[in-house]
């Protein structure tokens, strides 16, 4: 069961929360961005890396996090002078994907809103239909491929446990897949991510995408 710790944690329903009143910017200002966001010692979170490479400073830090940390949160803000502000965030579900040996890999249908790949990242937004019960995500490793012409392909599996959950009401739910332990083995420009997800009405989809 090691395979599932890291995804295991997570409670339904991570809608983009308000952490701030300020209404004196246009909507047109605003950007949503997922993000690694950096604590400093007093467990601030001070720093905002996007995932076009952009390290920015947060001129209204979310507190209360843990120290020296990096998380990772789908965030909505503005720009302006001397950073960002943030105007609402939510965590992402991340994780690193794994074999899953010895372990029932459960794929409970979800419906897929958006995929892409974001530097170290395949970044997905999913509706999800529950009610008042866990639910537990992973990221299937299924292994690697050489293509005929050469290159190479990354097989990744949505693992969802909806533990038997009502299909009651629909959450927005946000996934980041860590993709950093394959930079030594995968190119970009050249290699592939092939990522299959049952969704609902259709079955399992395979979503290919470049590395």
């Amino acid at each position: 069961m090691k395979a599932l710790i890291f995804a295991l944690s997570l409670i339904l329903g991570c809608a983009i929360v308000s952490c701030t009143d300020d209404d004196d910017h246009q909507a047109a200002n605003f950007e949503m961005e997922f993000a690694d966001l950096k604590t400093d010692a007093s467990g601030a979170a001070t720093t905002l890396l996007t995932d076009k490479g952009e390290n920015l400073s947060v001129v209204n830090p979310i507190h209360g996090l843990v120290a020296d940390t990096t998380y990772r949160y789908i965030v909505v803000f503005v720009r302006q002078t001397g950073g960002i502000r943030i105007s609402s965030s939510a965590p992402a579900i991340t994780g690193d994907p794994s074999p899953f040996h010895n372990t029932t890999v459960l794929t409970d249908s979800v419906q897929l809103q958006s995929i892409w790949r974001g530097s170290h990242y395949m970044n997905l937004t999913l509706l999800v239909w529950a009610k008042n019960k866990r639910h537990a995500f992973g990221f299937v490793n299924q292994g690697l491929s050489t293509a005929e012409d050469g290159h190479h392909v990354l097989h990744l599996l949505l693992y969802h446990n909806a533990n038997n959950d009502v299909t009651a009401f629909p959450h927005t739910t946000y996934l980041s897949c860590s993709l950093k332990n394959f930079q030594d083995q995968l190119s970009s420009g050249r290699d592939s991510v092939f990522f299959i997800i049952n969704e609902t009405g259709k079955g399992p989809v395979e979503h290919r995408l470049a590395y």
